[in-house]
């Protein structure tokens, strides 16, 4: 089994216990080829940057076997090095990830949608 495979049925299995059993699933269409499936996720993350050990909060917005999607409060600029937690509800396990920004873009004056490849899966 592949590594990406890997990662898809790992995050799959989170987003559903992060869900309570509900997953929003949509295809992402390019070009006319489906690249990836993302995976609706509403719930609180934790990131940082590798450099630093200040956590900021976010809320997450989706998740691929490539990558997560989520709102931030703080500008990060592409090729940025981080490190998200993604929290579940309960005691049920977090999902810790390393990745570089793809993409920051502002929504309204005081927060942004980050991109993030996913490069690590830490658990």
């Amino acid at each position: 089994m592949t590594l990406k495979l890997k990662q898809l049925i790992y995050i799959c299995s989170f987003a559903l216990i992060t869900k309570r059993g509900v997953c929003y699933v949509q295809s992402q269409v390019r070009n006319g080829k489906t690249r990836f499936i993302r995976m609706s996720v509403d719930c609180d993350v934790e990131y940082k940057e590798l450099s630093s050990n200040t956590l900021f909060p976010g809320k997450g917005v989706n998740l691929s076997g490539k990558g997560i999607q989520f709102k931030a409060t703080q500008r990060h600029t592409p090729g940025e090095k981080l490190e998200v937690n993604v929290l579940s509800r309960g005691s049920r396990p977090t999902l810790t990830a390393r990745g570089e920004v793809v993409r920051c873009d502002p929504v309204g004056s005081d927060q942004f949608v980050l991109s993030m490849r996913i490069k690590e899966l830490l658990n």
